[in-house]
């Protein structure tokens, strides 16, 4: 029987589902805890998929993060890939260690590990096994670099337009050099109006991509094998 978790303290992920027999998930967790005299500590708190029976929250007790048991919903479960708890509120710099035995292509069991930040985990869309190996995913969205540049390009085919237009008053009179420039102001004007569509495409492609991600995100944290 492979061994899976449900729980908001273990990393969700498709990997739960091609774990070796028996295996317990790890999870090691790290994070700069503030006191109560005000200052901080880094603690680290190391659990398992197996010793979670009546948990309902990782707290920071005085600088130290620790399993607490009790009735109740775990708190900030937002993010399915960072172990849940009301630690985050007084902690920062987190990070998480997940370790499994995870079955590779030929069903040999394989120990494997995966360090990442809480800053990391915000762009995961997932964990997987790939062929024996704990690997992250994220989603691919559009960035608005991406927008920029290609803002750019059809700025200068609109540019060039204008330039053509110049380009054709050059034989003329003087009335053709001016209906040649008019027309030239036009095209460029044409472009960089159809430049301005593009741009504002692309912005709601951004903005399918950022809705993509969270959707993600929602099924990570349906997930349960």
């Amino acid at each position: 029987m492979t061994s899976s978790s449900c729980s908001p303290f273990i990393p969700a992920g498709s990997y739960q589902e091609s774990l070796s027999a028996n295996t317990v998930i790890q999870v090691t967790l790290t994070a700069t805890c503030k006191n109560e005299s005000g200052g901080s500590n880094q603690s680290t708190l190391t659990f398992n998929s197996g010793a979670l029976s009546g948990i309902n929250d990782i707290s920071n007790d005085n600088g130290n993060l620790t399993l607490e048991s009790g009735s109740g919903s775990p708190i900030n479960t937002e993010n399915p890939y960072v172990p849940a708890g009301s630690y985050q509120d007084s902690s920062s710099d987190i990070q998480i260690t997940l370790s499994a035995n995870c079955r590779n292509e030929k069903g040999d069991g394989v120990n494997s590990s995966i360090t990442y930040s809480e800053a990391d985990a915000k762009k995961f869309s997932g964990i997987e096994n790939n062929n024996g190996q704990l690997e992250s995913t994220t989603s691919n969205s559009i960035s608005l670099s991406t927008v920029s540049e290609s803002d750019e390009g059809d700025d200068d085919d609109g540019d060039g337009d204008g330039d053509d237009g110049d380009g054709s008053a050059d034989g003329g009179d003087d009335a053709g050099a001016e209906a040649g420039g008019d027309a030239g102001a036009d095209a460029g004007g044409d472009a960089a109006a159809a430049g301005g569509a593009d741009a504002a495409g692309d912005t709601a492609a951004a903005a399918g991509g950022a809705d993509a991600a969270a959707d993600a995100s929602a099924a990570a944290a349906a997930f349960c094998a």
